[in-house]
């Protein structure tokens, strides 16, 4: 690591701003005024209260797009209802569009990923012209849509270090934060309001089920505010790499132990959510950010988590649920050998595959896989059962099946480019003596990683959307990158404005 680091203040070039006051004072005027009218034409007040909150809220991000971009960073970490997440997309887009016309910036950015991420959504599209059945189809191809909006706005926000530094920090926030509400849901055991425990009662009562033997060897899975306890898992496998990086930053013994202490929780749930394809991607992409970190701590801490994964081995729920895992030979034909996910997502593939090559050009459209399997997957999903049969738990197989090969090739290019560009910034931010910039682009570098090794066990492209945020937040490094001056050259202009003082 660089032993003094320089801190640029660094800003993307703008053209000059057109002052914007009366725009802003206008638009909190309005919402306000229209929230007025609402409280006024409802029977009861209180039902005023969150469209208030919400308008003023709204107002406020059409005055500072950057903070749109925050907030977006906070709700996509969980499955908020009534569109909440959509709903601040959207006045977030708008706030940075009028922004960026006033002071005259570009409002087209150039950047390679944000271009594959455009591609994607044209497949989408493409896929949605003629598909194998359209349920809820406008809805995905609208989500697709909200991906190449949330890496623009990453691209044209994210316009400094602070901005940046900012926007991992939030993230940072936003993970401990969920990690919390899911320890006092592992206490309390409540139902999140968009909860799979809430969402299921309709599907366990026509299976003859209850909530209780859902659960594998008796464990509570929490989900937190996620909606289901696999995204939980995933969430916290890629908000760890961002807490080791800010715990080996710290030089102060309070700031360690708070890195210590946050790092513990965000473990401590990625167990209680009992998330197994998290539990194996997580040591993988930790390891990873401590080898390009600090690798002279990378053995020690080797081997500390080995005893702690010893000692984790004796609770019975991990142990069994970790059992699970390498149970692929089990026999199609015994009882609940479907509970057993490693098996079902063997199993799965041939099937996958067959789907693939029956509609191989545009696929069976964006997020139509559950209504789509052939009569061969009778035996490994509830065919017979409407609203039960779930999708392929593998991305690049779910990419491939809804928008044919050409969603594969294109999914593939955005997780090795978006990696190989991670690699590359950060090089290019600790040669330009930014290293706390550097640290951050390689724990993102681990975080995708280990994300991109996850999308094998989780469809992840459609419900997860903090790949898009990751996605979106590569494209602003490599563009902030670009506008920050080499070390050299900052140096050689302080010397030459020391001579002329």
């Amino acid at each position: 690591m660089v032993a003094a680091e320089a801190r640029p203040a660094t800003r993307v070039t703008a053209g000059r701003a057109i002052p914007g006051w009366l725009v802003i004072g206008g638009g909190v005027a309005a919402t306000q005024v229209v929230a007025l009218a609402l409280f006024v034409g409802l029977t009861a007040p209180w039902q005023a209260l969150p469209l208030l909150v919400g308008l003023g809220g709204a107002a406020v991000i059409m005055a500072r797009p950057r903070l749109g971009l925050y907030v977006m960073a906070v709700v996509l970490i969980g499955q908020w209802p009534w569109n909440l997440s959509r709903y601040v997309g959207l006045i977030a887009t708008v706030s940075a569009l009028v922004w960026l016309l006033r002071s005259r910036r570009p409002v087209l950015p150039r950047s390679s990923i944000l271009g594959l991420v455009l591609v994607y959504v044209i497949l989408a599209l493409l896929s949605a012209v003629s598909p194998a059945t359209s349920l809820n189809i406008t809805g995905g191809v609208l989500a697709a849509v909200s991906y190449l909006m949330l890496g623009w706005l990453c691209v044209v926000l994210v316009d400094s270090r602070q901005v940046a530094l900012t926007l991992v920090r939030v993230m940072i926030a936003a993970g401990l934060v969920t990690a919390l509400v899911g320890v006092a849901q592992a206490v309390t055991r409540f139902r999140w309001v968009a909860s799979t425990y809430t969402l299921s009662p309709t599907a366990l009562a026509v299976l003859g089920s209850s909530s209780v033997a859902a659960q594998p060897v008796g464990e509570y899975r929490i989900d937190s505010i996620t909606g289901t306890p696999d995204y939980l898992g995933v969430t916290m496998l890629i908000i760890m790499p961002f807490m080791l990086c800010w715990l080996l930053r710290q030089r102060r013994t309070r700031g360690r132990l708070l890195g210590v202490m946050g790092l513990g929780l965000l473990g401590a749930v990625n167990v209680l959510s009992f998330a197994r394809g998290a539990w194996v991607v997580t040591p993988i992409s930790l390891l990873l950010a401590l080898w390009m970190i600090d690798r002279k701590r990378v053995l020690p801490v080797m081997v500390a988590a080995s005893l702690g994964l010893l000692v984790l081995m004796a609770w019975e729920p991990v142990r069994e649920r970790t059992l699970t895992m390498v149970e692929f030979l089990v026999d199609p034909e015994a009882p609940g050998w479907e509970q057993e996910a490693g098996a079902w997502r063997l199993h799965i593939i041939p099937i996958a595959i067959e789907m693939i090559l029956a509609r191989p050009v545009l696929g069976v459209g964006i997020d139509q896989t559950p209504h789509n399997w052939p009569a061969s997957a009778a035996d490994l999903v509830p065919l017979t059962v409407p609203g039960l049969a779930p999708t392929v738990h593998n991305s690049y197989l779910g990419a491939a099946i809804e928008m044919g090969l050409g969603g594969l090739a294109v999914v593939l290019a955005l997780v090795v480019l978006t990696t190989a560009r991670l690699r590359w910034v950060a090089a290019r931010f600790e040669d330009k003596g930014d290293v706390e910039l550097a640290s951050y682009a390689r724990a993102a570098f681990a975080a995708f990683a280990g994300l991109a090794i996850g999308m094998l066990f989780y469809p992840l492209l459609s419900g997860f959307r903090y790949f898009w945020l990751l996605v979106g937040l590569t494209a602003a490094l490599i563009r902030l990158e670009r506008s920050t001056p080499h070390r050299w050259l900052r140096d050689r202009v302080s010397a030459v404005a020391g001579r002329r003082g």
